[in-house]
């Protein structure tokens, strides 16, 4: 386990039946790491990229979404913070991003909220259907399916009589 492990505030989640974008025993058994230890180490690795004394503070899962928290140094300043929140909205473009400033230290944290894959595929889908390119590829497609299907239903029809005869 990594070190920022230990510190880490999680809420558990049934283990009968898996759900759907949840990690199954079976896979982090097999892979060794589940999906949530490499969405932490995957964000970690970005927001110190930024941030070199950014630490993981706490983790929140349900079985829909997870919640990582990360604390940042407070070498960073204002406009610095907000170029890290908008640099992580822009890296992860379907998790929703916060900044929480503590009124009692002044120390910003960075939340970032990780959807299911189910709520992720939604929100893509609006995104990209949006695009008037994909809307008239889709057209497209959909008009060659149909042709193709007439273009065989005549063959098969022309091939039936020919034997028919």
């Amino acid at each position: 386990m990594n070190v920022y492990m230990r510190n880490m505030v999680t809420t558990s989640r049934p283990v009968s039946p898996v759900n759907e974008g949840e990690d199954s025993v079976a896979d982090v058994l097999l892979n060794g790491r589940s999906k949530t230890t490499l969405q932490v180490d995957e964000l970690l690795r970005f927001v110190k990229h930024l941030d070199s004394g950014a630490e993981v503070q706490g983790l929140n899962k349900t079985h829909d979404s997870t919640l990582i928290r990360i604390a940042l140094s407070s070498q960073i300043s204002g406009t610095g913070v907000m170029a890290l929140k908008t640099s992580v909205a822009i890296a992860y473009p379907f998790c929703s991003t916060s900044i929480i400033e503590s009124a009692v230290d002044g120390n910003a944290k960075l939340h970032v909220l990780f959807h299911a894959e189910r709520e992720e595929y939604k929100q893509a889908c609006s995104v990209v259907s949006k695009y008037r390119l994909v809307r008239l590829v889709g057209a497209m497609s959909n008009f060659a399916l149909f042709s193709s299907l007439v273009s065989f239903s005549c063959l098969f029809y022309a091939h039936a009589i020919s034997h028919a005869t």
